[in-house]
Order: C-alpha cells, then sequence, then structure tokens
C-alpha cells in the first residue's frame, strides 16, 4: 500500500509541470490560428473553426475508443479501475463531442446558411451524443457497484458502433 502511495505522490508532483505545457501549448495553439494560419480563400476567417472542431471531434472519439477498451477489459479482468478509466472516457469524450458539434454547428451557419443540416453524418453525430449521455443516465440508475459497472460496460461496447457508423457514413 505504501509503495502506491509512493508512486501517486510521485505521479501528483507532475501534475503541476503537465498543466503549465498544456497552457503554454495551448496558447502557442491559438495564436498559430489566428496569427500564422493564411486565411481560407472561399470561406474566409470562419475557416478558423475547423482547427477547433475537428480536433474536438477525433478527441472525443479517440476518448470512446478507450471508453470500449476500459470496458472490454472490466468485463475480462472485474477490476474496477477500468469501469472508472471507461467512466472517465465517456465524460471526456461527451465533453469533446459536444464542443465539435458546437463548433460545427457555428460553422455550418455561414457555409450552408443553416445551424443544422440532417445529412446521415450529422444525425449519426447526434445520436452517438445521445447515446453516450445515456450510458451516463444508465450509470446513475444502478445503485450497486458491480452490477452497475457490469450493464455499464456492455453499454459501453454496444455504444461505440455509433462512433464507427459516424466516422464510416463520409465514406459511403
Amino acid at each position: 500500500m505504501n509503495e502506491q502511495r509512493a508512486r501517486i505522490a510521485r505521479l501528483n508532483r507532475w501534475v503541476p509541470i503537465l498543466n503549465i505545457a498544456a497552457l503554454i501549448a495551448l496558447f502557442a495553439t491559438l495564436g498559430m490560428i489566428f496569427f500564422y494560419a493564411p486565411i481560407e480563400r472561399s470561406m474566409g476567417n470562419v475557416q478558423r473553426l475547423f482547427y477547433f472542431h475537428v480536433g474536438s471531434a477525433w478527441v472525443g472519439s479517440i476518448a470512446f475508443f478507450v471508453a470500449l477498451v476500459g470496458s472490454a477489459a472490466y468485463l475480462r479482468t472485474q477490476r474496477f479501475i477500468w469501469d472508472t478509466i471507461a467512466l472517465c472516457s465517456v465524460e471526456i469524450g461527451l465533453v469533446f463531442l459536444t464542443m465539435g458539434i458546437i463548433g460545427g454547428s457555428v460553422w455550418g451557419k455561414p457555409a450552408w446558411n443553416a445551424w443544422w443540416d440532417w445529412t446521415p453524418r450529422l444525425t449519426l453525430v447526434a445520436i452517438a451524443w445521445l447515446t453516450y449521455v445515456a450510458y451516463l443516465m444508465l450509470r446513475g440508475a444502478i445503485a450497486e457497484p458491480a452490477r452497475r459497472a457490469r450493464f455499464s460496460a456492455v453499454y459501453a461496447i454496444g455504444a461505440f458502433v455509433t462512433i464507427i457508423m459516424s466516422y464510416l457514413s463520409t465514406r459511403f
């Protein structure tokens, strides 16, 4: 137990350093977006939203993949650390997918003259978002931890189909 506390203490020393590095990277990225990247000819400055929109959507998708892996690992090992990883990944994925949806809507207004276009891809992304919101609702509805973790793991594995479908919708 003391060895685990020592490892956590070593990791906690890195948190402020990583926070500062992330803040520096964020400001460097914002500077490059607004001052270095050229203005796109047909869309103008609204194209700069893509630097947030696409990245946010990808981070959300990767977080949902981590939830898939964590859920499968939980079902295999029954260790609650995997359930915690899956839950945290879904929460992070929802934040980033929400940012991607909002960024896409803000871009869509000047590009399509509409905040939302009911194309298959956008509809599938909305379904994915609702599916992972339902994951959080499922977790809140089950009180017993082992049962909640098991049901959530199965649900998260099935929910990843919506991410795959939204990705493949651009290919069809």
